[in-house]
């Protein structure tokens, strides 16, 4: 089985994080551009789902990190487990699909068990109801990717329903709905504070 097994229709956080990759591409020396994705299956292929913003930067040379076992990061060169790095761009939605071509010997030592069911994720254009608590989970400010792999999640809640806003790189009008942030804005502003003082005293 190449999908996660989950508990009726609801996966744990970490189970989620052992379906989620870190895409990087180096620019330049100490330049390095970064991403979330995530491994998604239909019952005949293989897929990486990114937002369409990161896939534009990641090309045959770019890389996905993921963990092995023991929460180790692994890389891969995007080039390695596809036929062709070819992003699928959603036509409205900032959302991009790579197929993976896996040899059998990849998909059993390291790919195994990582992939969301399509028919699990739901495609609906309708609100989440505010009462319903989200997981977010991902790299900020590329954290988790080092020593070890662990990606972050951040609990929050919809403080919106539907709502019409441009995309940040396109400029074109697209569907949203606005989270609840104020916990990760003050995570973040910390994690930034720290970084500050340690290049001080260093």
């Amino acid at each position: 089985m190449c999908s996660l097994q989950s508990m009726g229709q609801i996966f744990t956080s970490d189970q989620l994080a052992f379906a989620t990759i870190n895409l990087r591409k180096e620019i330049a020396p100490n330049n390095v551009k970064v991403g979330t994705g995530s491994f998604i299956q239909t019952k005949t292929d293989l897929y990486i789902l990114t937002a369409s913003h990161v896939a534009n930067i990641m090309d045959k040379d770019a890389v996905i990190v993921i963990s092995d076992v023991n929460g180790k990061p692994i890389v891969f060169k995007l080039s390695d487990i596809t036929d062709s790095v070819k992003w699928v761009n959603h036509p409205i939605a900032d959302m991009a699909i790579l197929k993976l071509k896996l040899s059998e010997a990849q998909l059993k030592k390291y790919f195994q068990g990582r992939f969301i069911p399509l028919e699990m994720i739901n495609s609906e254009e309708k609100a989440i109801p505010r009462n319903i608590q989200l997981t977010t989970i991902g790299f900020p400010l590329g954290l988790g990717v080092s020593e070890y792999f662990s990606p972050l999640t951040f609990r929050t809640f919809p403080s919106s329903g539907l709502i019409t806003l441009d995309r940040a790189d396109t400029k074109t009008p697209q569907t949203f709905i606005i989270l609840k942030i104020q916990a990760l804005a003050v995570i973040v502003e910390a994690l930034c504070m720290i970084f500050q003082f340690m290049n001080k005293e260093l």
